[in-house]
């Protein structure tokens, strides 16, 4: 990692802007932009103050096998870079776990609407199969059917 790279993230995790990180170093904001975008190096004695307010080493700082863990401790970047990977596979495990677990809620709904849906039914037809009965055996017999109707005039019934 370059050391524009490792500034960047060392500041950051350490939750400083660049107006603080110049104050705190003595410089203006400006050196500290073009130190972040790669333009231009401080001198030793800034490298100095740098290293001391991120506790690093200035050898740490200029070193490119070294990289910045999450935590902002100096680590050699092969051991960073696997540390990022990991974290990356398990994060893809549980969007993954999450995803299976979204489906499974899902699908146990669906199937607990249709056994809802299924028992309706069946109180339904529980509940038409008399009135069809008593229909088929009126019209078998050739009497004639009462045509209900309700509320109050449901008790003056014609017959037909």
């Amino acid at each position: 990692m370059s050391f524009h790279s490792k500034m960047i993230k060392l500041r950051k995790i350490k939750g400083l802007t660049q107006e603080n990180f110049a104050a705190e170093i003595g410089v203006s904001r400006q050196s500290v932009y073009k130190w972040e975008s790669g333009q231009s190096y401080p001198d030793v004695e800034k490298l100095l103050k740098i290293a001391r307010t991120f506790g690093v080493t200035v050898d740490d700082m200029l070193n490119d096998e070294m990289d910045v863990d999450r935590q902002g401790v100096m680590r050699p970047a092969a051991e960073v870079q696997a540390e990022e990977e990991r974290i990356a596979k398990e994060k893809e495990e549980r969007r993954r776990r999450r995803a299976e677990n979204k489906a499974r809620r899902e699908a146990e709904a669906a199937a607990a609407a249709e056994a809802s849906v299924a028992a309706e039914e069946v109180v339904a037809e529980e509940e038409v199969a008399p009135a069809v009965e008593e229909a088929s055996a009126a019209v078998a017999a050739d009497a004639p059917v009462e045509e209900k109707k309700g509320g109050f005039f449901g008790l003056f019934r014609r017959k037909k």
